[in-house]
Protein backbone atom coordinates (compact mmCIF):
# COMPACT_ATOMS: atom_id res chain seq x y z
CA UNK A 1 0.00 0.00 0.00
CA UNK A 2 2.87 2.36 0.78
CA UNK A 3 4.33 1.72 -2.67
CA UNK A 4 1.04 2.87 -4.22
CA UNK A 5 1.22 6.06 -2.18
CA UNK A 6 4.80 6.60 -3.30
CA UNK A 7 3.84 6.22 -6.97
CA UNK A 8 1.11 8.82 -6.55
CA UNK A 9 3.35 11.32 -4.77
CA UNK A 10 6.24 10.92 -7.20
CA UNK A 11 3.78 10.96 -10.16
CA UNK A 12 5.13 7.87 -11.81
CA UNK A 13 4.32 7.51 -15.50
CA UNK A 14 1.43 5.06 -15.40
CA UNK A 15 -2.19 5.13 -16.48
CA UNK A 16 -3.36 4.35 -12.93
CA UNK A 17 -1.44 7.30 -11.42
CA UNK A 18 -2.81 9.67 -14.09
CA UNK A 19 -6.34 8.40 -13.50
CA UNK A 20 -6.09 8.87 -9.72
CA UNK A 21 -4.80 12.43 -10.10
CA UNK A 22 -7.54 13.27 -12.61
CA UNK A 23 -10.58 11.55 -11.11
CA UNK A 24 -9.81 10.93 -7.43
CA UNK A 25 -7.62 13.84 -6.36
CA UNK A 26 -8.99 16.35 -8.92
CA UNK A 27 -6.11 18.74 -8.38
CA UNK A 28 -5.98 18.38 -4.58
CA UNK A 29 -2.89 17.40 -2.68
CA UNK A 30 -2.89 13.70 -1.74
CA UNK A 31 -2.41 14.48 1.98
CA UNK A 32 -5.44 16.80 1.89
CA UNK A 33 -7.77 14.54 -0.11
CA UNK A 34 -11.01 13.72 1.75
CA UNK A 35 -12.22 10.15 2.17
CA UNK A 36 -15.61 10.39 0.52
CA UNK A 37 -18.56 8.11 1.11
CA UNK A 38 -18.84 5.52 -1.64
CA UNK A 39 -15.13 5.48 -2.50
CA UNK A 40 -13.75 2.11 -3.49
CA UNK A 41 -12.27 -0.21 -0.87
CA UNK A 42 -8.75 -0.02 -2.33
CA UNK A 43 -8.79 3.79 -2.47
CA UNK A 44 -9.99 4.02 1.14
CA UNK A 45 -7.14 1.74 2.21
CA UNK A 46 -4.62 3.91 0.39
CA UNK A 47 -5.97 7.01 2.14
CA UNK A 48 -5.88 5.19 5.49
CA UNK A 49 -2.14 4.64 4.97
CA UNK A 50 -1.48 8.37 5.27
CA UNK A 51 -1.36 8.45 9.07
CA UNK A 52 1.05 5.51 9.16
CA UNK A 53 3.65 6.77 6.67
CA UNK A 54 3.34 10.54 6.44
CA UNK A 55 6.15 11.28 8.89
CA UNK A 56 8.54 9.07 6.90
CA UNK A 57 8.04 10.69 3.48
CA UNK A 58 10.18 13.83 3.17
CA UNK A 59 10.59 16.33 0.37
CA UNK A 60 14.17 17.46 -0.23
CA UNK A 61 13.89 20.98 -1.59
CA UNK A 62 15.58 21.87 -4.88
CA UNK A 63 13.69 24.51 -6.88
CA UNK A 64 10.69 24.27 -4.51
CA UNK A 65 8.24 24.20 -7.42
CA UNK A 66 6.72 20.75 -6.91
CA UNK A 67 6.49 20.63 -3.10
CA UNK A 68 3.30 21.83 -1.41
CA UNK A 69 4.07 24.54 1.12
CA UNK A 70 1.34 23.31 3.47
CA UNK A 71 0.76 19.59 3.05
CA UNK A 72 4.13 18.05 2.16
CA UNK A 73 6.73 17.17 4.77
CA UNK A 74 9.67 19.49 4.09
CA UNK A 75 9.79 21.81 7.13
CA UNK A 76 11.76 20.75 10.28
CA UNK A 77 8.51 20.99 12.27
CA UNK A 78 6.63 18.76 9.82
CA UNK A 79 3.79 19.62 7.45
CA UNK A 80 2.70 23.21 8.04
CA UNK A 81 -0.95 22.18 7.72
CA UNK A 82 -0.63 20.81 11.27
CA UNK A 83 -0.22 24.40 12.51
CA UNK A 84 -2.00 26.50 9.88
CA UNK A 85 -5.68 26.16 9.03
CA UNK A 86 -7.08 26.83 5.56
CA UNK A 87 -8.55 30.04 6.95
CA UNK A 88 -5.07 31.14 8.11
CA UNK A 89 -3.72 30.39 4.64
CA UNK A 90 -6.45 32.30 2.82
CA UNK A 91 -6.33 35.26 5.22
CA UNK A 92 -2.61 35.58 4.54
CA UNK A 93 -3.19 35.81 0.80
CA UNK A 94 -2.01 32.30 -0.07
CA UNK A 95 -3.90 29.38 -1.62
CA UNK A 96 -3.88 25.62 -0.89
CA UNK A 97 -1.78 25.20 -4.06
CA UNK A 98 1.08 27.40 -2.81
CA UNK A 99 4.50 25.84 -3.33
CA UNK A 100 7.62 26.12 -1.18
CA UNK A 101 9.21 28.36 -3.82
CA UNK A 102 6.44 30.93 -3.12
CA UNK A 103 7.45 31.15 0.56
CA UNK A 104 11.11 31.99 -0.08
CA UNK A 105 12.39 35.12 -1.80
CA UNK A 106 16.09 36.00 -2.09
CA UNK A 107 16.96 33.61 0.74
CA UNK A 108 14.34 34.99 3.17
CA UNK A 109 10.90 33.89 4.26
CA UNK A 110 7.84 35.44 2.63
CA UNK A 111 5.37 35.66 5.49
CA UNK A 112 2.53 38.05 6.33
CA UNK A 113 2.76 40.33 9.33
CA UNK A 114 -0.23 38.61 10.97
CA UNK A 115 1.86 35.44 11.37
CA UNK A 116 4.79 37.10 13.15
CA UNK A 117 3.16 36.73 16.57
CA UNK A 118 0.89 33.72 16.10
CA UNK A 119 3.15 31.50 13.99
CA UNK A 120 6.54 33.16 14.27
CA UNK A 121 8.17 29.98 15.61
CA UNK A 122 7.48 28.21 12.33
CA UNK A 123 9.68 30.69 10.51
CA UNK A 124 12.45 30.93 13.08
CA UNK A 125 14.33 28.25 11.14
CA UNK A 126 16.45 29.23 8.19
CA UNK A 127 14.54 28.95 4.91
CA UNK A 128 15.53 26.13 2.55
CA UNK A 129 18.10 26.92 -0.13
CA UNK A 130 16.35 27.26 -3.46
CA UNK A 131 18.27 25.96 -6.47
CA UNK A 132 16.41 26.65 -9.70
CA UNK A 133 18.39 24.03 -11.61
CA UNK A 134 17.63 21.14 -9.24
CA UNK A 135 14.11 19.62 -8.96
CA UNK A 136 12.61 18.67 -5.60
CA UNK A 137 13.26 15.11 -4.54
CA UNK A 138 11.07 12.73 -2.56
CA UNK A 139 12.93 10.59 0.01
CA UNK A 140 12.12 8.05 2.72
CA UNK A 141 13.23 8.96 6.25
CA UNK A 142 13.79 5.87 8.40
CA UNK A 143 13.18 5.60 12.13
CA UNK A 144 16.77 6.61 12.84
CA UNK A 145 16.48 9.70 10.62
CA UNK A 146 18.43 8.36 7.64
CA UNK A 147 17.24 9.56 4.22
CA UNK A 148 17.17 7.08 1.36
CA UNK A 149 15.28 6.29 -1.84
CA UNK A 150 12.03 4.41 -1.41
CA UNK A 151 12.20 0.63 -1.03
CA UNK A 152 9.78 -1.91 0.39
CA UNK A 153 12.47 -3.05 2.84
CA UNK A 154 12.97 0.46 4.23
CA UNK A 155 9.21 0.91 4.62
CA UNK A 156 8.83 -2.40 6.45
CA UNK A 157 11.73 -1.68 8.79
CA UNK A 158 10.21 1.73 9.61
CA UNK A 159 6.56 0.92 10.18
CA UNK A 160 6.58 -2.65 11.50
CA UNK A 161 5.98 -3.17 15.23
CA UNK A 162 9.06 -3.96 17.29
CA UNK A 163 9.04 -6.28 20.30
CA UNK A 164 11.68 -8.03 22.33
CA UNK A 165 12.71 -11.32 20.64
CA UNK A 166 11.20 -14.35 22.36
CA UNK A 167 13.70 -16.79 23.85
CA UNK A 168 12.57 -19.61 21.52
CA UNK A 169 13.03 -17.60 18.30
CA UNK A 170 15.95 -19.68 16.97
CA UNK A 171 14.17 -22.89 17.92
CA UNK A 172 11.63 -22.13 15.17
CA UNK A 173 13.26 -19.83 12.63
CA UNK A 174 16.58 -20.98 11.24
CA UNK A 175 17.83 -21.33 7.67
CA UNK A 176 17.56 -25.13 7.57
CA UNK A 177 13.98 -25.35 8.83
CA UNK A 178 11.06 -26.91 6.96
CA UNK A 179 8.64 -23.97 6.54
CA UNK A 180 5.37 -25.84 7.09
CA UNK A 181 6.80 -27.50 10.22
CA UNK A 182 8.17 -24.19 11.51
CA UNK A 183 4.83 -22.45 11.01
CA UNK A 184 2.83 -24.97 13.08
CA UNK A 185 5.54 -25.01 15.77
CA UNK A 186 5.40 -21.19 15.88
CA UNK A 187 1.60 -21.27 16.32
CA UNK A 188 1.99 -23.90 19.05
CA UNK A 189 4.64 -21.89 20.91
CA UNK A 190 2.31 -18.89 20.73
CA UNK A 191 -0.40 -21.17 22.22
CA UNK A 192 -2.72 -20.46 19.31
CA UNK A 193 -3.57 -24.00 18.15
CA UNK A 194 -7.32 -24.60 18.37
CA UNK A 195 -7.19 -27.40 20.88
CA UNK A 196 -10.23 -28.63 22.81
CA UNK A 197 -9.51 -26.56 25.90
CA UNK A 198 -9.91 -23.43 23.75
CA UNK A 199 -12.93 -24.68 21.81
CA UNK A 200 -14.80 -25.45 25.05
CA UNK A 201 -14.89 -21.74 25.89
CA UNK A 202 -17.38 -21.03 23.11
CA UNK A 203 -18.83 -24.52 22.52
CA UNK A 204 -19.75 -25.87 25.95
CA UNK A 205 -22.14 -28.56 24.64
CA UNK A 206 -19.60 -30.54 22.62
CA UNK A 207 -18.34 -33.84 23.98
CA UNK A 208 -14.67 -33.31 23.21
CA UNK A 209 -12.12 -36.06 23.80
CA UNK A 210 -8.57 -36.59 22.63
CA UNK A 211 -8.42 -38.19 19.18
CA UNK A 212 -5.53 -40.39 20.32
CA UNK A 213 -6.20 -41.72 23.82
CA UNK A 214 -9.90 -40.86 24.24
CA UNK A 215 -9.42 -40.16 27.93
CA UNK A 216 -9.92 -36.38 28.12
CA UNK A 217 -10.15 -33.24 25.97
CA UNK A 218 -6.85 -32.40 24.35
CA UNK A 219 -4.74 -29.36 25.08
CA UNK A 220 -1.30 -28.12 24.08
CA UNK A 221 0.47 -29.89 26.95
CA UNK A 222 -1.60 -33.05 26.49
CA UNK A 223 -0.84 -33.35 22.77
CA UNK A 224 2.86 -32.52 23.25
CA UNK A 225 3.62 -35.02 24.74
CA UNK A 226 1.64 -36.20 27.75
CA UNK A 227 -0.86 -38.28 25.76
CA UNK A 228 0.05 -41.97 25.71
CA UNK A 229 0.07 -42.04 21.87
CA UNK A 230 2.12 -38.89 21.28
CA UNK A 231 4.50 -39.86 24.08
CA UNK A 232 5.34 -43.03 22.13
CA UNK A 233 6.00 -40.95 19.01
CA UNK A 234 8.28 -38.60 20.92
CA UNK A 235 10.21 -41.36 22.67
CA UNK A 236 10.78 -43.23 19.40
CA UNK A 237 12.41 -40.08 17.99
CA UNK A 238 14.89 -39.67 20.85
CA UNK A 239 17.36 -42.10 19.30
CA UNK A 240 17.75 -40.18 16.01
CA UNK A 241 18.12 -36.91 17.95
CA UNK A 242 21.12 -38.26 19.87
CA UNK A 243 19.59 -36.74 22.99
CA UNK A 244 17.87 -38.22 26.01
CA UNK A 245 14.88 -36.46 27.57
CA UNK A 246 13.81 -37.06 31.13
CA UNK A 247 10.35 -35.55 30.71
CA UNK A 248 7.38 -35.37 28.33
CA UNK A 249 6.38 -31.90 29.56
CA UNK A 250 6.05 -29.29 26.81
CA UNK A 251 7.65 -26.50 28.82
CA UNK A 252 10.47 -28.71 30.08
CA UNK A 253 11.31 -29.94 26.58
CA UNK A 254 11.52 -26.36 25.28
CA UNK A 255 13.73 -25.42 28.22
CA UNK A 256 15.99 -28.37 27.45
CA UNK A 257 16.19 -27.57 23.72
CA UNK A 258 16.59 -23.82 24.18
CA UNK A 259 20.33 -23.77 25.10
CA UNK A 260 21.20 -25.44 21.79
CA UNK A 261 18.89 -23.49 19.53
CA UNK A 262 21.52 -20.95 18.39
CA UNK A 263 24.10 -23.61 17.69
CA UNK A 264 24.91 -24.42 14.06
CA UNK A 265 26.20 -27.94 14.67
CA UNK A 266 24.57 -30.87 12.91
CA UNK A 267 22.89 -32.10 16.10
CA UNK A 268 21.45 -28.70 16.90
CA UNK A 269 19.89 -28.61 13.42
CA UNK A 270 18.60 -32.19 13.64
CA UNK A 271 17.05 -31.71 17.10
CA UNK A 272 15.22 -28.59 16.02
CA UNK A 273 14.04 -30.27 12.81
CA UNK A 274 12.79 -33.34 14.67
CA UNK A 275 11.00 -31.31 17.33
CA UNK A 276 9.20 -29.20 14.73
CA UNK A 277 8.45 -32.29 12.62
CA UNK A 278 6.97 -34.13 15.59
CA UNK A 279 4.71 -31.18 16.48
CA UNK A 280 3.61 -30.76 12.86
CA UNK A 281 2.77 -34.41 12.17
CA UNK A 282 1.10 -35.00 15.55
CA UNK A 283 -1.12 -31.99 14.91
CA UNK A 284 -1.83 -33.24 11.39
CA UNK A 285 -2.58 -36.77 12.59
CA UNK A 286 -4.92 -35.38 15.24
CA UNK A 287 -6.88 -33.44 12.60
CA UNK A 288 -6.99 -36.40 10.20
CA UNK A 289 -8.50 -38.55 12.94
CA UNK A 290 -11.12 -35.92 13.83
CA UNK A 291 -12.17 -34.84 10.34
CA UNK A 292 -11.52 -37.86 8.10
CA UNK A 293 -11.57 -40.75 10.61
CA UNK A 294 -8.22 -41.93 9.19
CA UNK A 295 -5.98 -43.46 11.86
CA UNK A 296 -2.32 -44.41 11.63
CA UNK A 297 -0.11 -46.15 14.13
CA UNK A 298 2.50 -44.27 16.11
CA UNK A 299 5.17 -46.09 14.09
CA UNK A 300 3.69 -44.69 10.87
CA UNK A 301 3.77 -41.14 12.29
CA UNK A 302 7.38 -41.62 13.43
CA UNK A 303 8.39 -42.83 9.97
CA UNK A 304 6.73 -39.84 8.28
CA UNK A 305 8.63 -37.46 10.58
CA UNK A 306 11.89 -39.27 9.82
CA UNK A 307 11.25 -39.20 6.06
CA UNK A 308 10.68 -35.42 6.11
CA UNK A 309 13.81 -34.75 8.15
CA UNK A 310 15.94 -37.13 6.08
CA UNK A 311 14.90 -35.38 2.83
CA UNK A 312 15.85 -32.04 4.39
CA UNK A 313 19.22 -33.36 5.57
CA UNK A 314 19.96 -34.71 2.09
CA UNK A 315 19.73 -31.16 0.75
CA UNK A 316 22.37 -29.80 3.16
CA UNK A 317 26.10 -29.50 2.51
CA UNK A 318 27.73 -31.22 5.48
CA UNK A 319 31.40 -31.03 6.41
CA UNK A 320 33.04 -34.27 7.45
CA UNK A 321 33.57 -34.68 11.21
CA UNK A 322 32.74 -37.20 13.91
CA UNK A 323 29.32 -35.70 14.66
CA UNK A 324 28.38 -35.61 10.99
CA UNK A 325 29.54 -39.21 10.54
CA UNK A 326 27.35 -40.31 13.46
CA UNK A 327 24.39 -38.37 12.08
CA UNK A 328 24.86 -39.99 8.66
CA UNK A 329 24.84 -43.40 10.27
CA UNK A 330 21.69 -42.79 12.34
CA UNK A 331 19.86 -41.20 9.40
CA UNK A 332 21.26 -43.57 6.73
CA UNK A 333 22.61 -40.68 4.70
CA UNK A 334 25.07 -41.30 1.82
Amino acid sequence: MASHVWRLLSKKESLWVKWIHSYRLCGRNFWDAPKKYGSGFAWRNILDMRDKIREYIVSQIGDGCSTSAWFDNWHPAGPLSKFLSLRDIHDAGFTPDTKVADLVLNGSWVRPNCWRDSHGALFSHNPPSISTSVPDKLLWRSRDGQLSPFSVRSVWQSIRPYHQPVFWFHLVWFSQNIPRHAFILWVALKDRLKTHDKIKIWDTNSNLICAFCGDCPDSLSHLFFECSFTSLVWHDLHHVMNLSFSTDSWSDIISQLNPINKNKTIWSIIRRLVFAGAVYHIWRERNLRIFTKIKRSHNAVVNIVKDDIRCRLLSLSLKTCNNVDLAKTLWTLP
